[in-house]
C-alpha cells in the first residue's frame, strides 16, 4: 500500500460516510417505531443494562456482588454506563448497537480506499459490513456482537497499515475486553508485528509497541478485577455448565457442533467463507483467528456454540469483510473481478434476507420485552417482597425489579456455577436436582420460576421434588405469561413466611 493512496483516500469528501449514516439512521428509526420503543431479542441484553445500572445505583437483586459480575464485555458495559445518565440505559444500549454497525462500515470503507479501490466498491463493502448475518437478531441484539465484528475488522486493517503503530497496539491490548476470545487475535497480530520488525532488522521497534499493548491490557485487566471481582468473565463457563448434557459422550457433540458451524455459515454466506481465504499475510492471520475461534468453541463450549443464532461465531465476520475488501483491491484484474462478483452476491443475499426477516425479528423483540414486562409486574404484585426467587431468565426481571434473585444458570450467582461444576457427571436430571437443591438451601430460595418453553421435558420442574421438596403452583391471575411459578416447601415441611 502506497502513502499516496492513503493520502488520496483521506482527501475524499465523506459523501459515502454521510450516506451510510443516513441509511442506518433511517433503519434505526423504522426499527424503534415498529417496536414502539427500545427492545432486544435476548434476555442477556438486560443483564448488560442491569450491570450498567449497578455501577450507578448498586444491585438489589444480587446484593453483595461487584457491579459488573456476570459481564462478558467490560468495555461495552462501561460504554452503556457512561451514556446512561444522559440517555437512560435502554436507549444508550440501542444507540451503541447501531453505532457498532457504523464503525464496522467505516472500517470497510477505509480498507477499500487504502487499497486504491473506487468509491462504489467502498460503499458496497460498507453495506455488506452492516447487513451480513442476522442484523436485527444478532448484530443489534444489545450485546457486544457488533462491536466484536468491528474490532476484528479494524485490528486487521490497522495491522496491515502499521503492525507496530500506536493505534494498533492500543486496540490489540483492548480486544480481550471487547470479548475474551478476541485475545486470540491480539496474540497472533502481536506476534506478526514483532516478526515484521525482526525481518526488517528493526527489532527494537517492537519494544514500545509491545509495551503499549501490554500497558493497555493490564490497565483494563485491573479495572475488570476491580469492577467484576474476576480477571476473566465466567459467563461462558457458567452457560456451558448449565446447558451441559453429561449423559452424552464428547464424540456425540461433534456432529452437533458442525451443524452449528454450518448454520452460521449458511446465515452469513459468502462473507463467512471469505474469512478462510489466505490472500495475504494479514488475511492469513484472519484465517488463523477464525479457525482458532471455531476450535476453541468446539473444545470448550460445544453445547452453547450455536445458541442465539450462532452469535459466538460472529467475530469471524470481521475477518471475512477484511478478506473480501482485499479481493476488491487486488492487484490483478481477475482478483478484483472475483471480489466484485462475490460482493454482488453478498449484497443481493443480505438485502433479500433482511427485507424478508426484519418485520418478524422486530416483532419478536417487542413481544419479548412486553412479555417480560408483564412477568415482572406479576411478580411484584403476587409474590411477597424480600423472598428470593430462583429462575433462569434473570435479565429483564433483575433490571425492572429489586426483588432478591437466585440465578440458577450462574451468571450472577457464583454458588450456582460452583454447584454445576461440583455435581457434573450425575447425568442431566441428577445434576439439575443436586444443583437446585443446594441452591435452595444455601441461598434461601422461596419460589422457583421456569419458562414453559424451557421446561418441556419437566427436568427442572421435577428436580426439586426428587430431593424431597414440595412445589405449590402460584396461579393468581393465571400466573406470569409464558412462565410458571411454584412456592417451595423444604423436605422438613417448612415454607418461607
Amino acid at each position: 500500500m502506497s502513502q499516496a493512496r492513503t493520502e488520496a483516500g483521506s482527501r475524499r469528501r465523506p459523501w459515502i460516510e454521510a450516506g451510510l449514516a443516513l441509511l442506518l439512521t433511517g433503519a434505526a428509526i423504522w426499527q424503534i417505531l415498529a417496536m414502539q420503543g427500545v427492545a432486544f431479542r435476548l434476555d442477556d441484553a438486560w443483564i448488560v443494562l442491569l450491570n450498567a445500572k449497578a455501577l450507578w445505583e448498586g444491585d438489589q437483586s444480587f446484593a453483595g456482588l461487584p457491579p459488573l459480575h456476570g459481564s462478558t464485555s467490560l468495555l461495552h458495559t462501561l460504554a452503556v454506563a457512561a451514556l446512561r445518565p444522559v440517555l437512560g440505559g435502554p436507549l444508550a444500549l440501542w444507540l451503541l448497537s447501531w453505532l457498532a454497525l457504523f464503525v464496522a462500515g467505516l472500517g470497510a470503507m477505509r480498507l477499500v480506499r487504502d487499497l486504491g479501490g473506487g468509491e462504489l466498491a467502498a460503499a458496497g463493502l460498507a453495506l455488506a459490513a452492516v447487513t451480513t448475518g442476522g442484523i436485527f437478531d444478532v448484530l443489534l441484539n444489545g450485546l457486544e456482537t457488533g462491536w466484536a465484528i468491528a474490532a476484528v475488522l479494524w485490528a486487521l486493517l490497522l495491522a496491515r497499515r502499521d503492525p507496530l503503530g500506536l493505534g494498533t497496539a492500543v486496540l490489540l491490548g483492548a480486544l480481550p475486553f471487547v470479548r475474551p476470545e478476541l485475545g486470540l487475535l491480539s496474540l497472533v497480530l502481536g506476534l506478526y508485528g514483532l516478526r515484521s520488525a525482526w525481518i526488517a532488522g528493526e527489532w527494537w521497534r517492537g519494544l514500545p509497541a509491545g509495551a503499549r499493548a501490554l500497558t493497555t491490557a493490564l490497565a483494563l485487566l485491573a479495572l475488570q478485577v476491580l469492577l467484576s471481582g474476576e480477571p476473566l468473565p465466567s459467563t461462558g463457563g457458567a452457560k456451558a455448565a448449565f446447558f451441559s448434557q453429561p449423559g452424552l459422550s464428547p464424540t456425540a457433540w461433534i456432529p452437533v457442533f458442525f451443524y452449528d458451524v454450518g448454520y452460521f455459515l449458511g446465515a452469513v454466506g459468502v462473507v463467512g467463507v471469505a474469512a478462510l481465504l489466505p490472500i495475504d499475510p494479514v488475511t492469513r492471520i484472519g484465517v488463523a483467528f477464525s479457525v482458532l475461534l471455531l476450535i476453541a468453541f468446539g473444545v470448550l463450549y460445544p453445547t452453547i456454540a450455536g445458541q442465539n443464532f450462532g452469535r459466538y461465531f460472529y467475530p469471524i465476520l470481521g475477518a471475512g469483510i477484511f478478506a473480501l475488501g482485499l479481493l476488491l483491491g487486488h492487484p490483478s484484474r481477475r482478483g478484483r473481478t472475483i471480489g466484485a462478483t462475490l460482493l454482488l452476491v453478498v449484497l443481493a443475499t443480505n438485502l433479500w434476507t433482511m427485507v424478508r426477516d426484519a418485520p418478524e425479528s422486530v416483532a419478536l423483540a417487542a413481544g419479548k420485552r412486553d412479555g417480560m414486562a408483564a412477568v415482572s409486574a406479576w411478580l411484584e404484585t403476587h409474590l411477597p417482597p424480600g423472598q428470593p426467587l430462583m429462575l433462569h431468565d434473570i435479565g429483564y426481571v433483575a433490571w425492572a425489579t429489586e426483588r432478591p434473585l437466585i440465578d440458577v444458570v450462574g451468571l450472577k450467582t457464583p454458588a450456582a456455577r460452583e454447584a454445576h461444576r461440583r455435581h457434573a457427571g450425575l447425568g442431566t436430571a441428577g445434576q439439575l436436582s443436586a444443583v437446585l437443591d443446594s441452591l435452595a438451601w444455601a441461598e434461601g430460595g422461596c419460589f422457583v420460576m421456569i419458562s414453559n418453553g424451557f421446561d418441556r421435558r419437566g427436568l427442572m420442574r421435577g428436580a426439586l421434588p426428587s430431593k424431597g421438596w414440595s412445589l405449590t403452583l402460584v396461579e393468581a391471575d393465571g400466573g406470569p405469561p409464558g412462565y410458571r411459578v411454584w412456592a417451595l416447601t423444604d423436605p422438613d415441611g417448612r415454607r418461607c413466611d
